[in-house]
């Protein structure tokens, strides 16, 4: 299991800005079911399992105690704020990172081809199809034959992509 509350609070906060709606003062509005400002352990606990992460006692106790960093037992809009930029801050790190990677001819943009061969490499029964209807997904102007790094960065938040590296990530930290 993971030993490093850090990473419980990357993955958590990671999966926070990709699976719940709205900026951080609507998710924190979310996460604050009862409306009192300040998001207690079982708000927490609650929005965890509806990311399907899920701690031991120790393990969440520890995630807490890291986030509420003024000791209050509560969680506070503040404290809250800054988990969610520096979790927004590692998604685009990723997703530049996944971009250069996917631009393999580093021409600024991924083509159909260099976006084919990542995905047959997740999943080699990828169809003709299913790629164009992601590049379609993708797309917002300009040349459809080419995604921009823009392009590119606004699916990805939401994007299967996301999700298995963030499975991958969780597989390797237990």
């Amino acid at each position: 299991l993971m030993t490093d509350p850090t990473s419980w609070s990357s993955l958590a906060g990671v999966g926070l800005v990709a699976n719940v709606t709205g900026d951080v003062h609507e998710v924190f509005a979310k996460v604050d079911a009862n409306g009192d400002g300040a998001i207690d352990k079982d708000e927490l606990r609650r929005v965890l399992s509806d990311l399907r992460c899920y701690l031991s006692d120790e393990e969440f106790e520890a995630l807490f105690l890291r986030l509420d960093e003024d000791s209050s037992g509560t969680i506070g809009e503040g404290e809250f704020l800054r988990w969610y930029v520096l979790s927004t801050e590692r998604i685009m790190s990723k997703a530049k990172e996944t971009f250069e990677t996917l631009d393999t001819n580093k021409s600024g943009t991924i083509d159909r081809d260099e976006f084919k061969v990542f995905l047959h490499d997740l999943d080699p029964q990828v169809t003709d199809d299913q790629i164009t209807s992601v590049i379609g997904e993708m797309w917002q102007s300009g040349d459809k034959k080419e995604i921009t790094y823009a392009e590119f960065s606004d699916w990805y938040t939401t994007s299967f992509i996301l999700q298995h590296q963030q499975n991958e990530a969780t597989e390797a930290s237990e």
